[in-house]
This record gives structure tokens, sequence and C-alpha cells, in this order.
């Protein structure tokens, strides 16, 4: 059966315990919400996969830059199209986005021949009539709805419900992300329900 997974960049040590600090905090005040449990992380692509290991092949091949870059402070995904609630994340500048964007490319021109079509499609089903006619096609193209131009890259903290949000917005606006950023490792994830379970980390040049 096909199982989902994705393959995120992970932060460097000081802005994986900030953000281990923010959900914790947000946690305490609203409980459970998406995302909130989490590691910390960057997602460059997600897809329905038969079979683990031709998957680590592909991404045993890339040869990916080094990954630095600026955090300009706060951002809100305000009704997130894919979740409804307010995602809070960290707002990359936009002068280190095409970097990103080209190692998203490198992983999705290696693994998206590998998934199953139909599986990832449906995973966007309930929420594609919100999604644009480009992102649809993202859908049906390389099985992601986010890609090249229209992507943009974050760390999220969480998804938090409507009627949770001003809380956590009151508590952790006055503290900021840190301002700079490095991403030591690439990481295969396999979803366990909603759950991330890593299956295998690769070192990224330093």
């Amino acid at each position: 059966m096909p199982q989902p997974m994705f393959i995120a960049l992970e932060p460097d040590p000081h802005l994986t315990q900030f953000l281990l600090d923010a959900k914790a905090r947000a946690h305490r005040l609203v409980g459970d919400q998406l995302y909130l449990s989490d590691p910390p992380h960057l997602t460059l692509y997600l897809a329905y996969f038969d079979a683990v290991e031709p998957v680590l092949e592909r991404l045993h091949t890339l040869k990916l830059p080094k990954i630095q870059g600026q955090i300009l402070g706060w951002h809100i995904f305000e009704a997130d199209v894919l979740t409804g609630r307010n995602t809070l994340v960290c707002e990359i500048d936009p002068q280190d986005k095409p970097a990103l964007r080209g190692i998203q490319q490198q992983v999705i021109d290696a693994i998206h021949p590998l998934r199953d079509p139909d599986a990832t499609a449906n995973r966007y089903a309930k929420s594609r009539a919100n999604l644009s006619i480009e992102r649809q096609q993202a859908i049906d193209q390389v099985g992601f709805p986010f890609i090249g131009e229209d992507w943009q890259p974050h760390f999220s903290v969480g998804s938090i419900l409507p009627n949770d949000w001003p809380p956590v917005w009151h508590e952790l606006e006055p503290t900021p992300p840190p301002r700079e950023f490095a991403c030591p490792l690439l990481k295969l994830y396999r979803l366990d329900g909603i759950t991330p379970v890593l299956v295998q980390a690769f070192d990224i040049a330093p």
C-alpha cells in the first residue's frame, strides 16, 4: 500500500531549539494543534510512494550546496489553504528563496517519477477546490501543490484553530525568530497518520 513520505531540511541547532520552545509555549496555551508536535523542518516535497528503497537511492545521488540564509521575522498564513487555520511560520528573506527553490527542484526531479500518482493526488482531493489552477496543475504534474515561484519556503511553528489563535500570537509575536539560519541535514520522513517518523538523514555539504 502506498505510504505518505516527505523530504525536508533540518535547521541548525539554534533555530531548532527556538522552534521547539515556540511550539512548547503555544502548546501550553492551546493544547494540541496541527504541526505543533512535528520536529522543526522545512518541507520540500510530499508524496505517496510504494517503497522507501528507491526513494532513498535517488536521494543518495543528490549533491546539494551549502544551505544558509536569513529570516525576516514571523509570517502568518491566515486561513491556510490546506488546513483552514492560521499557520505561524518563520519568513525567509526573498533573496534566499531562489536557492531553496533550486534545491526543491532537484528533489522533485529525482523522486517525483517514483510517486503513486493517484494516492498522492487523493491527499489533496478535499482541498483541491480551494487551490489555484497553478497548484492543481502542480499536483497533477509532480504531486505537490507548492512548487517553483509559487512555493514559499518556511519553518513552521504550527497551524492554529482561529478561536485559539489570539493567545498564541500574543505570546509569540514579541519573540521573533533568529536572524540567520543554516540547514545541515536533508531528511526523509514517513507519515504515521499525521505523525512524522524519521526514515533517514543525509548530510549536506558544510
